[in-house]
Protein backbone atom coordinates (compact mmCIF):
# COMPACT_ATOMS: atom_id res chain seq x y z
CA UNK A 1 0.00 0.00 0.00
CA UNK A 2 1.20 3.56 -0.59
CA UNK A 3 3.37 5.29 2.00
CA UNK A 4 1.69 8.46 3.21
CA UNK A 5 2.96 10.63 6.03
CA UNK A 6 0.63 12.64 8.23
CA UNK A 7 1.07 15.80 10.33
CA UNK A 8 1.42 13.47 13.34
CA UNK A 9 4.68 11.94 12.05
CA UNK A 10 8.21 13.20 12.60
CA UNK A 11 10.22 13.67 9.40
CA UNK A 12 13.98 14.16 9.70
CA UNK A 13 15.28 16.02 6.64
CA UNK A 14 18.81 16.85 5.55
CA UNK A 15 21.91 15.34 4.07
CA UNK A 16 22.68 12.05 5.78
CA UNK A 17 25.57 9.69 6.43
CA UNK A 18 26.37 6.60 8.47
CA UNK A 19 29.75 5.97 10.07
CA UNK A 20 29.65 2.20 9.98
CA UNK A 21 28.11 -1.01 11.21
CA UNK A 22 29.44 -0.70 14.74
CA UNK A 23 27.60 2.56 15.38
CA UNK A 24 24.17 1.29 16.38
CA UNK A 25 21.81 2.02 19.26
CA UNK A 26 18.61 0.62 20.73
CA UNK A 27 15.62 2.45 19.31
CA UNK A 28 13.48 3.89 22.14
CA UNK A 29 10.15 2.28 22.95
CA UNK A 30 7.27 4.04 21.27
CA UNK A 31 9.16 4.75 18.02
CA UNK A 32 8.87 3.19 14.57
CA UNK A 33 11.79 4.31 12.38
CA UNK A 34 10.97 4.31 8.66
CA UNK A 35 13.89 4.18 6.23
CA UNK A 36 12.96 4.07 2.57
CA UNK A 37 16.40 2.99 1.38
CA UNK A 38 19.02 0.51 2.57
CA UNK A 39 21.99 1.89 4.50
CA UNK A 40 24.70 3.05 2.11
CA UNK A 41 22.39 4.57 -0.48
CA UNK A 42 21.04 7.96 -1.48
CA UNK A 43 17.52 9.34 -1.71
CA UNK A 44 16.50 11.78 -4.44
CA UNK A 45 14.49 14.98 -4.00
CA UNK A 46 11.18 13.43 -5.09
CA UNK A 47 10.65 11.00 -2.20
CA UNK A 48 11.85 13.64 0.30
CA UNK A 49 9.41 16.30 -0.88
CA UNK A 50 6.64 13.68 -0.95
CA UNK A 51 7.32 12.77 2.67
CA UNK A 52 7.34 16.36 3.94
CA UNK A 53 4.33 17.25 1.80
CA UNK A 54 2.22 14.30 3.04
CA UNK A 55 2.00 13.17 -0.61
CA UNK A 56 1.38 9.44 -1.18
CA UNK A 57 4.36 7.47 -2.49
CA UNK A 58 2.95 4.65 -4.57
CA UNK A 59 6.04 3.51 -6.49
CA UNK A 60 9.68 3.32 -5.46
CA UNK A 61 12.80 1.93 -7.10
CA UNK A 62 16.45 1.69 -6.11
CA UNK A 63 18.70 2.71 -8.98
CA UNK A 64 21.95 0.78 -8.80
CA UNK A 65 25.35 2.26 -9.59
CA UNK A 66 25.54 0.26 -12.84
CA UNK A 67 22.26 1.72 -14.11
CA UNK A 68 20.12 -1.31 -13.26
CA UNK A 69 17.20 -0.97 -10.87
CA UNK A 70 15.23 -2.99 -8.33
CA UNK A 71 11.67 -2.41 -7.19
CA UNK A 72 11.02 -2.10 -3.48
CA UNK A 73 8.73 -5.10 -3.25
CA UNK A 74 11.54 -7.35 -4.48
CA UNK A 75 13.99 -5.83 -1.99
CA UNK A 76 11.60 -6.07 0.95
CA UNK A 77 11.69 -2.30 1.46
CA UNK A 78 10.91 0.09 3.04
CA UNK A 79 12.66 -0.92 6.23
CA UNK A 80 10.73 -0.27 9.46
CA UNK A 81 12.66 -0.61 12.73
CA UNK A 82 10.57 -0.84 15.89
CA UNK A 83 11.28 0.33 19.42
CA UNK A 84 13.64 -1.99 21.29
CA UNK A 85 15.42 -3.09 18.09
CA UNK A 86 18.90 -2.06 16.97
CA UNK A 87 19.00 0.92 14.62
CA UNK A 88 21.90 2.56 12.76
CA UNK A 89 22.91 5.79 14.49
CA UNK A 90 22.67 7.85 11.32
CA UNK A 91 23.95 11.41 11.17
CA UNK A 92 21.81 14.28 9.88
CA UNK A 93 23.60 17.23 8.28
CA UNK A 94 22.52 20.74 7.32
CA UNK A 95 20.58 20.68 4.05
CA UNK A 96 22.25 23.86 2.83
CA UNK A 97 21.07 25.22 -0.52
CA UNK A 98 18.34 22.56 -0.79
CA UNK A 99 16.50 23.84 2.29
CA UNK A 100 14.13 26.16 0.33
CA UNK A 101 13.06 23.21 -1.84
CA UNK A 102 12.01 21.25 1.23
CA UNK A 103 10.41 24.21 2.97
CA UNK A 104 8.26 24.89 -0.09
CA UNK A 105 6.99 21.29 -0.05
CA UNK A 106 6.01 21.16 3.63
CA UNK A 107 2.28 20.62 3.98
CA UNK A 108 0.22 23.37 5.60
CA UNK A 109 -0.78 23.00 9.22
CA UNK A 110 0.99 21.17 12.05
CA UNK A 111 3.87 19.12 10.72
CA UNK A 112 6.90 17.84 12.59
CA UNK A 113 9.60 18.36 9.97
CA UNK A 114 13.00 18.63 11.63
CA UNK A 115 16.12 20.03 9.97
CA UNK A 116 19.47 20.78 11.59
CA UNK A 117 22.21 23.37 11.28
CA UNK A 118 24.97 21.13 12.63
CA UNK A 119 25.77 17.43 12.44
CA UNK A 120 23.40 15.54 14.74
CA UNK A 121 23.01 11.81 15.35
CA UNK A 122 19.65 10.07 15.12
CA UNK A 123 19.94 9.09 18.78
CA UNK A 124 20.35 12.75 19.73
CA UNK A 125 17.44 13.82 17.54
CA UNK A 126 15.13 11.34 19.25
CA UNK A 127 16.21 12.70 22.63
CA UNK A 128 15.10 16.25 21.79
CA UNK A 129 12.44 17.51 24.24
CA UNK A 130 9.89 18.15 21.48
CA UNK A 131 10.35 14.64 20.05
CA UNK A 132 10.28 13.10 23.52
CA UNK A 133 6.92 14.74 24.20
CA UNK A 134 5.53 13.17 21.04
CA UNK A 135 6.97 9.76 21.95
CA UNK A 136 5.46 9.89 25.43
CA UNK A 137 2.07 10.93 24.05
CA UNK A 138 2.07 7.92 21.73
CA UNK A 139 3.15 5.58 24.50
CA UNK A 140 0.26 6.85 26.61
CA UNK A 141 -2.13 5.97 23.80
CA UNK A 142 -0.42 2.58 23.25
CA UNK A 143 0.79 3.52 19.77
CA UNK A 144 4.15 4.28 18.17
CA UNK A 145 5.43 7.55 16.80
CA UNK A 146 6.43 7.15 13.16
CA UNK A 147 9.81 8.79 12.47
CA UNK A 148 10.85 9.03 8.81
CA UNK A 149 14.51 9.38 7.81
CA UNK A 150 14.22 11.66 4.75
CA UNK A 151 17.93 11.81 3.99
CA UNK A 152 20.69 9.78 2.42
CA UNK A 153 22.48 7.05 4.37
CA UNK A 154 25.85 7.35 2.64
CA UNK A 155 28.65 5.25 4.03
CA UNK A 156 31.81 7.31 4.34
CA UNK A 157 33.63 5.02 1.94
CA UNK A 158 30.88 5.26 -0.70
CA UNK A 159 31.70 5.98 -4.31
CA UNK A 160 30.42 9.17 -5.91
CA UNK A 161 27.48 7.25 -7.40
CA UNK A 162 25.77 5.15 -4.71
CA UNK A 163 22.44 3.39 -5.26
CA UNK A 164 19.65 5.96 -5.16
CA UNK A 165 15.91 5.94 -4.45
CA UNK A 166 13.47 7.34 -7.00
CA UNK A 167 9.77 7.70 -6.26
CA UNK A 168 6.40 7.98 -8.00
CA UNK A 169 6.48 9.20 -11.63
CA UNK A 170 10.27 9.50 -11.72
CA UNK A 171 10.57 5.86 -10.62
CA UNK A 172 8.27 4.77 -13.44
CA UNK A 173 10.17 6.87 -15.98
CA UNK A 174 13.59 5.60 -14.92
CA UNK A 175 12.47 1.99 -15.14
CA UNK A 176 10.81 2.57 -18.50
CA UNK A 177 13.90 4.16 -20.00
CA UNK A 178 16.13 1.33 -18.78
CA UNK A 179 13.70 -1.24 -20.17
CA UNK A 180 13.79 0.54 -23.53
CA UNK A 181 17.58 0.25 -23.64
CA UNK A 182 17.30 -3.54 -23.89
CA UNK A 183 13.92 -3.83 -25.66
CA UNK A 184 14.21 -1.31 -28.46
CA UNK A 185 10.87 -1.73 -30.18
CA UNK A 186 9.00 1.38 -31.35
CA UNK A 187 6.23 0.80 -28.80
CA UNK A 188 8.61 0.42 -25.86
CA UNK A 189 10.64 3.47 -26.89
CA UNK A 190 7.46 5.50 -27.23
CA UNK A 191 6.25 4.33 -23.81
CA UNK A 192 9.54 5.35 -22.18
CA UNK A 193 9.38 8.76 -23.82
CA UNK A 194 5.79 9.29 -22.75
CA UNK A 195 6.54 8.29 -19.14
CA UNK A 196 9.57 10.59 -19.04
CA UNK A 197 7.68 13.55 -20.47
CA UNK A 198 4.86 13.04 -17.99
CA UNK A 199 7.24 12.68 -15.04
CA UNK A 200 8.95 15.95 -15.86
CA UNK A 201 5.63 17.75 -15.61
CA UNK A 202 4.10 15.71 -12.75
CA UNK A 203 6.95 14.09 -10.76
CA UNK A 204 4.72 12.95 -7.88
CA UNK A 205 2.00 11.32 -10.00
CA UNK A 206 3.05 7.70 -10.39
CA UNK A 207 -0.29 6.42 -11.77
CA UNK A 208 -0.25 9.19 -14.35
CA UNK A 209 3.18 8.14 -15.60
CA UNK A 210 2.01 4.53 -15.79
CA UNK A 211 -1.01 5.62 -17.78
CA UNK A 212 1.13 7.63 -20.18
CA UNK A 213 3.35 4.59 -20.80
CA UNK A 214 0.37 2.22 -21.12
CA UNK A 215 -0.94 4.16 -24.11
CA UNK A 216 2.05 2.79 -26.05
CA UNK A 217 3.08 -0.45 -24.31
CA UNK A 218 1.40 -2.37 -21.48
CA UNK A 219 4.52 -4.31 -20.49
CA UNK A 220 6.47 -1.12 -19.88
CA UNK A 221 3.61 0.27 -17.78
CA UNK A 222 3.76 -2.75 -15.45
CA UNK A 223 7.53 -2.71 -14.87
CA UNK A 224 7.42 -1.30 -11.36
CA UNK A 225 5.12 -2.90 -8.81
CA UNK A 226 2.99 -0.57 -6.76
CA UNK A 227 3.71 -0.59 -3.04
Amino acid sequence: MPITTTPNDVILVGHGTYQGGANNFTLPAGVDLWMLQPVGSAVTDGPVTALVGNTPIDRLILRQSNGAWDDFRTLGLPNVIHGGQQAPNLILHDLGDLKPLVQAAIARGPNHVIMVTQDTTLQTLLARPDVQRLIQAHLASRSALRVFWAACTHLQQNSDDPPAVYGNALAVAFAAVNYAKTHQTPAVIAAAGAATDYAQLHPQDGPGAVGAAAVHDATTANLVQAL
